[in-house]
């Protein structure tokens, strides 16, 4: 390839990985910014870290069916207000956008769950936050983005 000519790929598909932290609702501005640019479908994403026992195994003696579906579906509702209002500044701006929320056990975890999403939804570039919402946090980067980083088949682009 010569000087002159420039490699250039098409995105097609936009993914946002969202938990409602300063950092991930910046990525989400970036990644209407990028998806405007390149007439992108954007995709929002969040993931709810559950206990594994929803799965099956023996739940906390605290813990009824019920009292927990009640407590993951509030949390869904909680989420669900956050990516609505991405997906309505995106839609704002002439932006095709959809928005899921996934369940993933704990001990998968969010970095897993989100690399089987974008394989399967076939996304051309992964927009995170550096630092987010999840328990105990690295120096430099947040679990989840170094995770994604390091383990991504695409191109992941980390607001920091």
């Amino acid at each position: 390839m010569s000087n002159n000519q420039t490699m250039t790929k098409t995105l097609h598909k936009i993914l946002v990985c969202v938990d409602g932290s300063d950092k991930s609702l910046e990525a989400a501005d970036y990644s209407i910014s990028i998806a405007q640019n390149s007439r992108a479908q954007l995709v929002i994403l969040n993931v709810i870290e559950t206990e594994p026992w929803l799965y099956g195994e023996k739940a906390y003696e605290w813990g009824s069916p019920e009292k927990v579906d009640e407590a993951y579906a509030n949390k869904k509702v909680e989420i669900q207000k956050i990516l609505d209002q991405i997906k309505k500044n995106a839609e704002a701006v002439g932006i095709q956008s959809n928005s899921e929320i996934l369940l993933a056990p704990r001990t998968q975890g969010a970095v897993k769950a989100i690399l089987e999403y974008v394989e399967q939804q076939q996304i051309d570039v992964l927009v995170v936050g550096t630092r987010g919402n999840t328990g105990i946090k690295k120096m430099l980067l947040g679990s989840v983005a170094n995770g994604l980083l390091t383990l991504a088949n695409c191109p992941v682009m980390v607001i920091k």
